[in-house]
């Protein structure tokens, strides 16, 4: 059986620059963006499978046909979440940096 492209993808990746992020996006539509190459496990046992460990401590494990694409950097939906967030932080505390202590 051959493994699925996915987890080639995703372990080339991993052999890549440390720390440069990468995004895994699921058929359901869903993104994980990885910030840390470690967080990620592959097994091309049976149909192959991924799992991630999030930040809250939650490993989820899924198949590895469910993956649709696996992309280089911040994937276009993860960074236009962060603008928002970040966005509602500054609106909410200020600025931030020296300039918002006057």
């Amino acid at each position: 059986m051959s493994i699925p492209i996915s987890i080639n993808q995703i372990r080339h990746l991993q052999r890549q620059e440390p720390g440069k992020p990468f995004a895994i996006e699921l058929a359901s539509g869903r993104i994980i963006q990885i910030y840390d190459s470690h967080t990620v496990a592959s097994s091309e046992s049976g149909h192959g499978s991924i799992g991630v460990l999030h930040e809250d401590g939650v490993f989820e494990v899924f198949a590895a046909e469910n993956v649709v694409s696996v992309s280089v950097g911040m994937h276009p939906v993860e960074e236009e979440r962060w603008k928002k967030q970040r966005a509602e932080i500054v609106k909410r505390f200020g600025g931030g940096g020296e300039s918002a202590k006057t």
